[in-house]
């Protein structure tokens, strides 16, 4: 008889608290404190997130469920014309990437959002079936080699380098026709690698070497029927494969050969919303699309794909739906409104954490642009002003909590006008302390009032030096590798980090550095290259929002190596200031220069938003018997 352990692999462990990371997943355990045996199952749930620009059917789309990139595609009402427009998404919301030389739709894609393929396809009204192949570099579309005959709804799947086309139209040989990209050149594969059958508008994923199609229509039947048909490809023939649950035309695709996501599509009528999942065997059905949708692309993974756009029963949309698999659930981060400050500024510095922020120096906004000293203390809830610097000031550095505040550095006006000046705030007032050893505007600061840090900055050239504040005076710490103004810090004296800015001739900076008290070293680079944005947390646990150039509102979480995209500030913006006390998951961000400007008539300068980070949590189920 076989038991638990041989069929599993593990025994039943007796635990007095839950098990609740991924091990768990799929494992039973007895809970000695309840006396009940218990386990944990994953949930698949689709979510919506932010629309594309362009609603559209029929785009191409390649990348992860956090950085993909959706090109091309049909265009309401009917499809015709086709567009070149390309977007990327970074988990929350979509940004303009550089066009498709080529306007068309019906693509086979493949890769990630800096280095996909988009190949084949049609463009409506003329000249109809295209063989047209190019890569995307993150920016910009470059037409490279074409296919070796025209085809549109073809399906595709692979690397920029090493990719693979197959089916698709116009009703010929070519339909069987399986073609192999190796980074130059397409290459018709021998006769034993052609398709069983003729194939279009099917779901697709994998590699080069291990992909698998999955449903669409079969162009050699009259009329091209709807089917559930699976095919293997093993890198050099195609075997058939488990059908689908629900045979349709038109699905996502998602995933690798033995772990792929197939959903929506059209039957042809009506559209559906059914997901099925593939482990390279049996497909099995998951959870259902919000709404019944077809013509779409889809890119990630099993456990995190993305479904972009396409065409609904009604229109033509613009709709993007995440797909997650997972054992935990909870809430995504989330950027909301907080209480206005009492005057609007920009350049100023900002020290505490989220309930308990403090911001003072800057600017008044136009048209009679005013230096201030103005202070304000924030709850969580409301501000309230308190008393002003001594020297009122703009291009600061802060650091410290709401009762124990430094700032230090600035620049008066005219623009020569640098500061050395440091300040102490003791809850209620400011006070005079020794100068900083190198005057300087837009430093960046992090630490405490008694432990703070101070780097880079315009001190006429722009400076890379450190300087360290012991709670009375300044002492020079070590270099930074690049020097540049409008770096953002977090962290402490001893483990700080400092990221981005601006450093001619490049201009905006994605650089980070990470300091261990004595000297910098090179830390993983930003997604997005800028400066004067804000941050807080620690060296291992940041974040970073805002900033220029085009006064963004792209947010970025680091984790000690790598930064990763969350969601975007409401009010995108530069110069604005933060709590650099408040962690990652719980940061504020306070007044700035919006897109439109700082005026009188525009108070994006005395906005607050308030960050509150992804909550997951493992919740185990009681077995019962019935």
């Amino acid at each position: 008889m076989s038991t638990y352990k041989n069929l599993i692999g593990k025994e039943v462990r007796f635990v007095s608290s839950d098990l609740d990371n991924n091990a768990a997943e799929g494992q039973i355990w007895y809970n000695s404190t309840g006396n009940v045996f218990k386990n944990v199952a994953g949930a698949s749930t689709w979510s919506s997130t932010g629309s594309l620009t362009t609603a559209r059917r029929e785009s191409g789309a390649a990348g992860t469920q956090t950085a993909s990139v959706v090109f091309g595609g049909g265009l309401p009402p009917s499809g015709n014309p086709d567009t070149n427009v390309t977007e990327e998404y970074n988990g929350f919301g979509y940004s303009n990437g550089g066009a498709l030389n080529s306007a068309r739709e019906g693509m086979g894609a493949a890769g990630t959002l800096t280095a996909a393929l988009g190949f084949g396809g049609a463009t409506y009204p003329s000249p109809g079936v295209r063989n047209v192949t190019e890569g995307y570099d993150g920016s910009s579309w470059t037409s490279l080699n074409n296919l070796q005959s025209n085809r549109s709804y073809v399906q595709g799947f692979g690397t920029q380098t090493a990719a693979l086309a197959v089916g698709g139209a116009p009703d010929s040989p070519v339909n069987l026709q399986t073609e192999s990209w190796d980074g130059t050149n397409w290459t018709n594969l021998p006769a034993p690698s052609n398709v069983p059958i003729g194939m279009l508008t099917g779901g697709s994923a994998g590699t080069q070497t291990a992909g698998v199609t999955f449903g669409g229509s079969n162009v050699n039947s009259r009329p091209p029927g709807v089917q559930a048909t699976t095919l293997d490809w093993n890198g050099s023939i195609w075997t058939a494969g488990s059908n689908m649950n629900t045979g349709r035309r038109r699905p996502g695709g998602a995933g690798t050969s033995t772990a792929a996501l197939g959903f929506g599509g059209y039957l042809p009528s009506p559209y559906t919303a059914v997901t099925e999942e593939y482990d390279g065997n049996i497909w099995t059905n998951s959870t259902s699309m919000p709404t019944a949708t077809a013509m779409m692309h889809g890119s990630g993974t099993l456990n995190a794909a993305l479904s972009s756009g396409g065409r609904t029963s009604t229109a033509f949309t613009g709709a993007t739906y995440e797909y997650n698999s997972t054992i935990q659930s909870g809430f995504r981060a989330v950027w909301n409104s907080g209480g206005n400050l009492n005057s609007v500024k920009m350049s100023g510095a900002g020290c505490g954490t989220q309930t308990a922020t403090l911001v003072f120096g800057g600017n008044n906004p136009p048209p009679t642009i005013n230096l201030t000293g103005k202070t304000e203390k924030y709850d969580g809830s409301s501000w309230t002003e308190t008393g002003d610097l001594n020297t009122a000031r703009q291009g600061l550095g802060g650091a410290g909590t709401q009762t124990a505040g430094l700032a230090f550095g600035g620049r008066l006006d005219p623009p020569s006008s640098l500061k050395d000046e440091t300040e102490e705030f003791n809850g209620s007032s400011w006070s005079e302390q020794n100068n900083l050893s190198t005057a300087r505007i837009n430093p960046g600061g992090t630490g405490t009032q008694t432990a703070a840090l101070a780097f880079g900055g315009e001190a006429n050239p722009i400076t890379a030096e450190t300087e360290e504040y012991g709670g009375t005076s300044w002492t020079a710490g070590g270099d930074m590798g690049t020097a540049r103004e409008n770096p953002e810090g977090a962290g402490t004296q001893t483990a700080a980090l400092g990221f981005g800015g601006y450093a001619p001739p490049g201009g905006a900076q994605s650089l980070t550095e990470e300091y261990d008290g004595t000297s910098w070293t090179a830390g993983g680079a930003m997604g997005t290259a800028r400066y004067g944005m804000a941050g807080s947390g620690t060296q291992t646990a940041a974040i970073a929002f805002g900033g220029n150039p085009g006064r963004v509102g792209t947010t970025e979480l680091y984790n000690g190596s790598s930064w990763s995209t969350s969601s975007s500030l409401a009010t995108g913006r530069q110069n604005l200031m933060a709590g650099n006390a408040a962690p990652n998951t719980a940061s504020i961000a306070v007044g700035g220069r919006a897109p439109t400007g700082i005026t009188p008539g525009n108070v994006a300068g005395s906005f607050t938003e308030e960050f509150t980070g992804e909550t997951l949590e493992t919740t185990a189920s009681t077995l019962t018997t019935s």
